[in-house]
C-alpha cells in the first residue's frame, strides 16, 4: 500500500486509532471463543498494532489472490511455460490448456468454460465451500476422475457470478499444464519468493513447525476439538496456502502500491493492478443493517482472485476472505490512504470477515479527513470522503490555490490559462462570473453592489480534499455563510469543470 497514507493522516492518530481497533477486535474474540486469534492494522506497509502477528494460520481461499497471480504471470509472460505450450489467452476455453478436459468422459459442461470465467467465478458452477475445502489432499489421477462427472450449472458461464472452488483448482491444473511443474513449485518460486514472504508456504514442511498454529472445530458440549492440517495435493490452489499476519501484510501493500500513478512499471504491477479491479458484479449492499451489522451502500465485485468493493464513504476497497476446517481469515486494503488490516480466526469459519470488515472502519473513520459540513455523525461512524488511490500531480495541486484566486477576483487572463474549451461552452463565461458573484454576496465575500476583490474571505491556500486524482474540492468560509467550490481536470490537468455553490443553512 501507498506512503500516502502517512500523509493524510497524522501518525499520532492513526497509531492511537489502530489500538482502539486492537481493543475492539480482542474483546469480540474473547466474546466469539476463538482459542488463538490474531490480527494487524496497517498503514503505509506499517504494522501499526497486532497481535500474535508472527503465528502462521492456514489462510484458506485468500490463497486464490496467489493463485489468480500466478494465472496472470503467465498470460504476461513473467512466468515461463514449458516448451510448445499454447499461448495463454484469457477468454480461450479451458480444455485449449487442460489436456483432461479434452478427453472423451470429460463433462462437457466445461468445455465452454474460458479462462477469464473461472478467475472471476463466472464458470456457472455452484458454490462449493464445504466440499471443496475438504478436498485439498486430492491426488492427479483422482483429479482427472473429477473431471470426468458431470457437474451441476447455475447459469451457463460467463452470464453472473457464484463462487467456485472448483474453479480455482481447474486454475491450478491450468498452471501445472502450461509450465510443465506442479503447482505449489510454480508459485513459490514466482509468486511467493519474490513478494519477500518468508513465511508462507504450501504445507507444515515449508514453514516454521513452531510457530504453527493449531486449528479447532468445538463441538456439541461446546469444548474445543484440534483438528489436521490437510495434505497439499489437486486441490491446493483454492486455499492451500499458511502465512503469517506480518507476511499478509506486506502482499497486501504490493498490490497497494501497484495502483499509484508512480508505481513501478515491471509486469508484475501490471498483474496486481489488474487483480484488484471489478471484473463481475456481484452485490449491491443497501443501507439495512444486515445479520446485525450496519452496512452503508456499497458495489461489490469479483476481480482475479480479490473482490473489489466500492464503498460510498470510503471508496475503493479490496479483499478476501478465507474459511477451512479449523480456520477463518481476512484481508482487506484501502488503497488510497494505505491502510489495511489481517484478522486470523483459529475455529472452523471463524468470524474473521465480520471483525476485519468493522476493524478496518472503525480505522478509516478515525484517519480519512471528515466530509465538510457532513452534519452529526452517528455513534461510532464518520461521514468520510472516498479517496482514490491516484494522487494527483504536482500541477494539479497548484490548481486549487489558483482557481479559489480566479473566484475571488475573477481575471480573463487567468480562465483563459486554466480552462479548457469545453468550459465556456458548457457555460458562458459571463453567466459563469455572475453567477459566482451572486455565491460571494450570499457568503459576505463581496457586498452585492461592490466590485473587485472579494472581501472577509477565509485566509491562506485552500484545503483541497482531492477524491480522485482529476477530482478535488474544498470549502471556505466567509463572514456570512460558507460556499463549495469543486473542479474536475483533463488528462492533461487543465480544468474541464469548476463548480462553486453556497452551502446551504451556513
Amino acid at each position: 500500500m501507498s506512503e500516502q497514507g502517512s500523509e493524510q493522516a497524522d501518525t499520532t492518530s492513526a497509531q492511537r486509532a489502530a489500538e482502539e481497533v486492537g481493543a475492539f477486535l480482542d474483546e469480540e474474540f474473547a466474546s466469539r471463543d476463538v482459542p488463538r486469534p490474531a490480527w494487524g492494522v496497517f498503514l503505509g506497509g506499517r504494522l501499526l498494532a497486532g497481535e500474535n502477528a508472527d503465528g502462521i494460520y492456514r489462510i484458506a481461499s485468500m490463497t486464490k489472490s496467489f493463485t489468480a497471480a500466478a494465472v496472470l504471470g503467465l498470460r504476461a509472460g513473467l512466468i515461463p511455460s514449458r516448451d510448445g505450450a499454447p499461448a495463454l489467452d484469457l477468454d480461450a476455453p479451458l480444455p485449449r490448456y487442460i489436456l483432461a478436459l479434452r478427453a472423451p468422459e470429460a463433462d462437457p459442461g466445461l468445455a465452454r468454460v474460458t479462462v477469464r470465467d473461472a478467475l472471476t467465478m463466472a464458470s456457472g458452477l455452484p458454490t462449493d465451500d464445504p466440499w471443496a475445502d475438504r478436498q485439498e489432499a486430492l491426488s492427479r489421477a483422482d483429479f482427472d476422475a473429477l473431471l470426468a462427472r458431470p457437474a451441476s450449472s447455475g447459469f451457463a458461464p460467463g452470464a453472473g457470478f457464484a463462487y467456485s472452488n472448483y474453479s480455482y483448482a481447474l486454475l491450478g491444473r491450468l498452471v501445472e499444464e502450461l509450465t510443465g511443474r506442479g503447482y505449489r513449485e510454480v508459485v513459490a518460486e514466482h509468486v511467493i519468493a519474490p513478494a519477500g514472504l518468508a513465511d508462507t508456504g504450501f504445507s507444515t514442511a515449508e514453514v516454521d513447525a513452531g510457530r504453527i498454529v493449531p486449528g479447532y472445530r468445538f463441538d456439541a458440549s461446546g469444548a474445543p476439538v484440534e483438528l489436521p492440517f490437510s495434505a497439499p495435493g489437486a486441490f491446493s490452489a483454492i486455499g492451500g496456502l499458511f502465512s503469517t499476519v506480518k507476511d499478509i501484510g506486506a502482499w497486501m501493500h504490493g498490490f497497494g502500491t501497484a495502483l499509484r500513478e508512480h508505481a513501478g512499471h515491471d509486469g508484475w504491477d501490471r498483474v496486481r493492478r489488474d487483480m484488484q479491479q471489478a471484473q463481475r458484479l456481484v452485490d449491491v449492499e443497501g443501507l439495512a443493517a444486515v445479520a446485525g451489522e450496519e452496512r452503508q451502500l456499497a458495489v461489490d465485485s469479483y476481480g482475479y482472485g480479490l473482490h473489489h468493493r466500492f464503498d460510498a464513504r470510503f471508496g475503493q476497497l479490496n479483499y478476501h476472505s478465507g474459511g477451512y476446517p479449523g480456520f477463518g481469515s481476512h484481508m482487506r486494503w484501502h488503497p488510497a490512504s494505505g491502510a489495511g488490516i489481517v484478522v486470523f480466526a483459529n475455529r472452523t469459519y471463524g468470524p474473521a470477515t465480520l471483525l476485519a470488515r468493522q476493524g478496518l472502519d472503525r480505522f478509516l473513520e478515525a484517519v480519512l479527513p471528515a466530509r465538510a459540513g457532513a452534519g452529526r455523525p452517528g455513534p461510532g461512524r464518520g461521514d468520510v470522503r472516498p479517496v482514490s488511490a491516484l494522487e494527483p500531480s504536482a500541477k494539479a495541486r497548484a490548481l486549487p490555490a489558483r482557481v479559489e484566486a480566479l473566484v475571488l477576483d475573477w481575471d480573463d487572463a487567468l480562465a483563459d490559462e486554466l480552462f479548457e474549451d469545453n468550459v465556456d461552452l458548457d457555460q458562458p463565461r459571463a453567466e459563469r462570473r455572475a453567477a459566482w458573484e451572486a455565491v460571494l454576496a450570499a457568503t459576505g465575500e463581496r457586498a452585492a453592489d461592490e466590485g473587485g476583490a472579494a472581501q472577509g474571505a477565509s485566509e491562506g491556500e485552500p484545503e483541497a480534499v482531492w477524491e480522485t486524482a482529476a477530482r478535488a474540492s474544498w470549502r471556505t468560509a466567509g463572514p456570512t455563510g460558507e460556499r463549495e467550490v469543486s473542479i474536475t481536470l483533463t488528462p492533461f490537468d487543465t480544468l474541464q469543470q469548476i463548480t462553486v455553490r453556497a452551502v446551504p443553512g451556513r
